[in-house]
């Protein structure tokens, strides 16, 4: 369901609207009125009469007694086509990336990337720097726009979604965030259930208790009075994943969300994602932790100049040929006690040498 009150709405209903003849000082007035009783699809009408005495506008209605559809972006009763929760696609709940590519600065940070992340499940994301792994998350969060290919969600275009509808299903902890204004902590972590409000909407007592569980499940609970810019960056990225959480998303975006935590935050966070994955959400983790993401994720991309070079389950994908490809290392694999490679990389003597021959192909990571 749209928003209570957002301007791009109003405007769309200005020009749509069969009965709609407020002066424009009035569009504010609009706001979601719930399904038509004639029949048709009163989703917009007016808050109260306006200054003319003009009684409320009836909405679709007349339109569709007219044989006149609504408009693009609506279907025949007047709905929005891209509000996922109207369940238009049949396909499986899945992200998906086909044949994405995408160039950034006159370059190519993904060529044709293909793969899919389902609900129930971790997807690690591995390459060495400047492989595209970041240009991926930022194309499933439309913050990059493919030059071919596409992203979707369920089957639909992201694209096509609302930014709102986009923002309640999949949530992002990037690298690192510049925060301009001294937030504190709890009220950064409450910013996460903005795509559930209303644009001018407050927060519930429901809101702040779903921000209140997600910080004490990460563990921050004590910092939810401390600015962000005082938080170091193991705190700060604590409270961005705390973020994502409070979003209650369907799919978690993790661009390398370990970087600044020490050993035992890294296996804790690992251990709340995993739970998430049963609890049904899905995960795209970048990661440069092989050995975490081998324990952790059910399968695993492995991207090498903007391509796919493997994927598969943990055992498939890291093999030593595969991280010489994608890494420019020797490693040498060995299972764990729970059956998992374990990934020990060799010394960078060794790797030196090995890219000053004359033969060496590999990345220049």
């Amino acid at each position: 369901m749209p928003c209570d009150w957002f301007w791009g709405r109003t405007i769309d209903c200005w020009f749509r609207h069969p009965r709609w003849r407020a002066p424009p000082f009035l569009w504010f007035a609009t706001r979601w009125r719930g399904p038509c009783s004639e029949g048709g699809s009163c989703r917009w009408a007016p808050s109260r009469r306006c200054w003319a005495g003009r009684s409320s506008f009836s909405c679709f209605a007349e339109a569709s007694k007219a044989g006149r559809h609504p408009g693009p972006g609506f279907d025949e009763g007047g709905r929005p086509v891209n509000d996922v929760s109207e369940g238009v696609s049949t396909e499986p709940e899945a992200l998906g990336f086909e044949s994405v590519a995408a160039r950034l600065g006159g370059r190519g940070v993904l060529n044709g990337v293909s793969f899919k992340v389902g609900l129930g499940e971790v997807v690690g994301l591995l390459g060495c720097n400047g492989a595209g792994k970041t240009s991926l998350v930022r194309a499933a969060t439309r913050s990059l726009r493919p030059d071919s290919g596409r992203v979707t969600l369920g089957g639909l275009p992201v694209q096509s979604l609302t930014r709102r509808a986009l923002a309640a299903r999949v949530a992002t902890v990037p690298q690192d965030v510049h925060v301009p204004f001294p937030f504190r902590a709890g009220e950064l972590v409450l910013m996460g259930r903005t795509p559930h409000q209303s644009s001018f909407g407050f927060e519930s007592a429901s809101d702040l208790a779903i921000a209140r569980e997600a910080m004490e499940r990460v563990g921050i609970a004590d910092l939810a009075d401390r600015p962000v810019d005082r938080l170091s960056g193991g705190e700060r990225q604590l409270v961005l994943f705390a973020r994502a959480l409070t979003q209650q998303p369907d799919w978690l975006l993790l661009d390398e969300p370990t970087a600044f935590l020490d050993l035992r935050h890294r296996i804790d966070l690992f251990g709340v994602v995993r739970e998430f994955a049963e609890s049904g959400g899905g995960a795209l983790v970048v990661s440069h932790d092989l050995g975490l993401a081998a324990r952790v994720c059910d399968r695993l991309v492995v991207l090498a100049e903007g391509k796919v070079l493997a994927e598969g389950e943990p055992r498939d994908v890291l093999r030593p040929e595969i991280l010489d490809r994608a890494f420019g290392m020797a490693a040498d694999i060995f299972d764990g006690p729970d059956g998992r490679p374990v990934v020990v990389a060799r010394l960078a003597g060794d790797r030196v040498r090995r890219r000053l021959a004359p033969d060496y192909s590999g990345p220049d990571c």
